[in-house]
């Protein structure tokens, strides 16, 4: 899993690199969406990564819901994290003539939205591909 968690990150790494350099994020204001998803995708992959390096420090619950809801909670920090990194940007961007990265409340909560989908995706392919079998064994 994680050369599939590090190649995902640098492919958007890039991605975001490049939407950053050639303003594309305010250009094309939908290049976000799916940023965020795949960042949401990114976050869970790596919460599953980190359960399937440290087995004796988590157990995930075997209810689909329950663990779910932990990886969904762990995606959802991690934009929270980000937008706060964004605002954070912004106030020494304004300040310095650059462009802030955020456009705005809506576009912050379509971004934590949008995170958290990413996230479900990946506890929802989990649960299809292990189909009731535990994977803590």
């Amino acid at each position: 899993m994680a050369k599939k968690v590090i190649s995902l990150g640098l492919v958007l790494f890039g991605v975001h690199f490049t939407a950053v350099f050639y303003s594309l994020y305010w250009k094309i204001r939908w290049v976000d969406i799916p940023m965020h998803f795949s960042g949401g995708v990114l976050v869970g992959l790596v919460f599953l990564w980190l359960v399937e390096m440290y087995p004796q420090q988590f157990k995930l619950p075997s209810n689909f819901w329950a663990r779910a809801l932990l990886i969904v909670s762990f995606g959802a920090l991690m934009g929270v994290v980000w937008e706060f990194t964004e605002f954070t940007y912004g106030l020494v961007a304004i300040g310095n003539g650059l462009r802030p990265a955020q456009q705005g409340v809506a576009d912050t909560m379509g971004d934590l939205f949008f995170d958290i989908i990413g996230a479900f995706t990946v506890a929802t392919f989990q649960k299809l591909i292990y189909n009731g079998k535990d994977q803590n064994d």
